[in-house]
């Protein structure tokens, strides 16, 4: 029960930092501006819909590598960042290669699996060192 928790902990939080990456070019450009006050009005509608929509996308993949994780024990923080990279690949293809592909769509792909990588760093860093440690055999004490 006690890893169940942390991993839900581990996945909110990877979700929320993704989220927050995903809006820091747009806080720092309204900033940069000037215009933080009428951005600041539709702040918290943008970061609802960017997390369900990471949600709605990345949850399932999440759930599925953070599943394969732990019945492999992969503790490794490189293989959680790369699948966190790799998660939004398609969604990043998308945007670059889709029919409604703007000139600043690689540049947001980018952005995409820069937001996947560190949300699943900060999965690791709550869960993902420990993936698979409740399978360790106890060692017996020696006598």
């Amino acid at each position: 029960m006690s890893r169940t928790v942390t991993i839900v902990t581990g996945l909110a939080l990877a979700f929320l930092t993704a989220g927050a990456t995903l809006l820091l070019p747009a806080l720092l450009g309204a900033l940069l501006a000037g215009e933080f006050t009428r951005l600041r009005h539709g702040l918290a509608d943008r970061v609802t819909t960017i997390l369900l929509i990471l949600a709605a996308y990345a949850l399932i993949p999440a759930l599925n590598f953070v599943i394969l994780a732990e019945w492999r024990r992969w503790r490794h923080w490189l293989v959680h960042v790369a699948t966190g990279a790799f998660i939004p690949a398609p969604i990043g293809l998308l945007i670059v290669f889709g029919p409604r592909a703007s000139g600043d769509g690689a540049a947001m792909a980018i952005l995409f699996s820069v937001a996947g990588a560190l949300g699943a760093f900060a999965y690791w860093l709550v869960a993902g060192r420990n993936a698979g440690r409740w399978r360790d055999e106890p060692t017996a004490p020696a006598s």
